[in-house]
């Protein structure tokens, strides 16, 4: 019988490294996808601020145009 224990003890081990091997590239894919989520966050985010800049700076220069056109007027009369 123990030629029967080896090769069962073999294919034991052989299951639990493939397991094993297994578990490791799930972990890994779950780290990657993890990884892309917040790089595309990151993205998005640097995305909003630089619009929401950009609409900072068209308030600002549509301000100082408002303002000049209210002196231009201020000094005309």
């Amino acid at each position: 019988m123990g030629i029967f224990d080896d090769a069962k003890d073999a294919a034991k081990q052989a299951g639990d490294k493939l397991g094993k091997a297994a578990a490791d590239v799930k972990d890994k894919a779950a780290d990657m996808v993890d990884d892309t989520k917040d790089k595309f966050a990151d993205k998005a985010d640097e995305a909003k601020a630089k619009g929401e800049s950009a609409v900072a700076d068209g308030k600002q220069k549509a301000t100082e145009v408002k303002n000049q056109v209210k002196q231009q007027i201020r000094d005309n009369k």
